[in-house]
């Protein structure tokens, strides 16, 4: 019995199916992924885990020779390959048509407003035509970004129609097999808030919301982070009932979901939302603040099985828990240092992802950081926030030699 696992960068990804299963692992990735999988034997190189040809190819080759029982796609980029696959040989876990709902953004959009879900205005381009006539039929400013696209990889903001070059390029750079466009009208918000959630034969069966400290927009390489909502709030309860509606509508089981959405005069408006656990300190922190295993439970629905053990020692949260990445940028580190964060009566835990000598390299995301702080504040601390962080930046050492130095 062997488990495909597709993947990119996220070397928790094959930690966590270790943990739920002792089935054989062949990964499919890219060769610049390969040191995150060194105690693999059977590694699988693709071009772009996002070609679904290509991916499907490699698949069909080790199906013949091994009894394959699950495929597994925690990343965005091979979220829709993961799911033709699984539709193809009749496999658990999420299928093609709802992994396209959750990761074609042009698609979900639609589907949300079929559904009276309010998002941002918005059109769909694929070509010059339709750039166009999208930029004439909505107001600036414009947030322009692939239909398949990973955190705020590829994302630029459009403040007048003399920008449409900007748009064009962005068009014009992407894959023929993935040549959509999403144009959407800026939404001007109070705060931006995340929903994480475990869904069991269609009913939502745990939440863990949170409000961003900053909108992700514009954040690659700064400090991103959150905390989560008092158990009592308003804006908690109001989110909740957002994202059973989000999930109803996108037609999802099984699984779990990484909800964004902004709040504005008129009310939440969704941003996006995926069916994997969120990036960056975001499962970690749902688990310390009321015992969601969102990992246990997307590896546990990827492999046909029962959930319930990744939420049955799910609990109310008691007080405020903040978690931040640290601000970061590329080329090799020379020094780095975290002993005064970690001096902070506040932080429970520092978690790096890298030492002097690594090399931080690729584009830089809101995810992209060289390690977590995780805080721990009573309720109603809200106000405090902010000089935490800067306390935590101001703690934080890092000396880096080469491109982004």
């Amino acid at each position: 019995m062997t488990v495909i696992l597709i993947n990119s960068g996220k070397p928790e990804a094959l930690r966590e199916l270790r943990r739920v299963s002792n089935e054989a692992v062949i990964v499919i990735t890219e060769s610049r992924y390969a040191e995150f999988y060194e105690p693999i034997d059977d590694i699988r190189f693709v071009r772009d885990i996002s070609d679904t040809a290509e991916v499907r190819d490699v698949a069909f080759e080790i199906r013949k020779r091994e009894a394959v029982t699950a495929v597994i796609s925690p990343s965005d980029r091979a979220m829709l390959t993961g799911g033709f696959l699984r539709s193809l040989w009749g496999l658990p876990g999420t299928s093609f048509e709802v992994s396209n709902r959750f990761t074609n953004k042009a698609v979900q959009k639609q589907v949300l407003e079929n559904a009276g879900i309010a998002v941002a205005p918005f059109k769909s381009v694929s070509n010059e035509n339709e750039l166009l006539a999208a930029i004439d039929n909505l107001k600036f400013p414009l947030i322009a970004k692939p239909a398949f696209g990973t955190g705020a990889m590829g994302i630029t903001r459009l403040d007048t129609p003399g920008q449409v070059s900007e748009a064009r390029e962005l068009l014009d750079a992407l894959p023929s097999w993935r040549s959509s466009l999403v144009l959407e009208e800026f939404i001007q918000m109070h705060g931006e808030y995340s929903c994480d959630g475990v869904v069991q034969e269609g009913h939502v069966v745990a939440v863990v919301s949170s409000r961003y400290h900053e909108p992700l927009l514009g954040l690659a390489g700064g400090m991103a982070g959150g905390s989560t909502l008092d158990p009592h709030s308003e804006v908690r309860a109001s989110i909740a009932v957002l994202h059973q509606r989000v999930v109803t509508a996108l037609g999802l089981s099984s699984g779990v979901t990484h909800l964004e959405v902004y709040l504005t005069d008129d009310g939440f408006v969704v941003g996006e939302v995926a069916c994997r656990p969120g990036g960056a300190g975001v499962p970690k922190n749902a688990q310390r603040a009321q015992g969601v295993d969102l990992w246990r439970a997307f590896m546990l629905s990827a492999l046909g099985e029962d959930i319930a053990p990744a939420v049955a020692g799910a609990h109310e949260t008691d007080s405020l828990y903040v978690w931040t990445t640290l601000p970061s940028g590329t080329g090799t580190i020379t020094s780095i240092s975290v002993s005064g964060i970690e001096a902070m009566s506040q932080v429970d835990e520092v978690d790096m992802k890298f030492v002097v000598g690594d090399m931080l390299q690729g584009e830089l995301h809101s995810s992209f950081t060289t390690g977590h702080v995780f805080l721990k504040l009573p309720l109603g601390s809200e106000g405090d926030i902010p000089s935490l962080l800067a306390e935590v930046k101001a703690n934080y050492h890092l000396e880096l030699d080469g491109p982004g130095d």
